[in-house]
């Protein structure tokens, strides 16, 4: 398995008296192997451990190891999380102190985006109620309310 690259989603991230490590779930599930992969901080390459996120999406290369007591272990390395781009749209609100836009990533990024990405630091339900009205026009509570119960 080494030197493949495989995509997850950060499932734990631990800090052990100092001893920082986490989990990852590969997406798609890695062949011959089940279960979640461990990492090391050291092994992430262009972030600091310290903004990883539970949930984010990461590129990884795996090695065999042999645990001390002989058994084999996947690991990750090479971890990569960074998805660079061109922002485009950014509407910033000073007097909730929120903002939100879009982001047109580069090509060849390792999820394979193609569309722009939303980006915002307010809850998910003003941040699409804020597109809604204020990239298409749309004020229909009725369509808030759609989204709001997921249908």
């Amino acid at each position: 398995m080494t030197a493949s690259k495989f995509i997850g989603k950060i499932k734990t991230l631990c800090n052990d008296n100092g001893r920082l490590y986490g989990y990852i779930i590969p997406n798609p599930p890695i062949d011959n192997h089940t279960g979640d992969i461990s990492f090391e901080s050291a092994d992430v390459r262009d972030i600091s451990f310290a903004e990883l996120s539970r949930g984010d999406f990461v590129r990884f290369e795996t090695e065999v190891i042999n645990k001390a007591n002989g058994q084999p272990l996947v690991v990750a390395r090479n971890i990569d999380a960074t998805i660079s781009g061109t922002i485009i749209f950014i509407k910033n609100n000073p007097s909730e102190q929120t903002f939100w836009g879009r982001i047109q990533c580069d090509e060849n990024n390792f999820l394979g985006i193609t569309n722009h990405l939303i980006f915002f630091n307010n809850n998910f339900l003003e941040t699409v109620t804020s597109i809604l009205r204020t990239e298409l026009g749309i004020i229909d509570k009725k369509a808030i309310h759609r989204i709001r119960c997921g249908y």
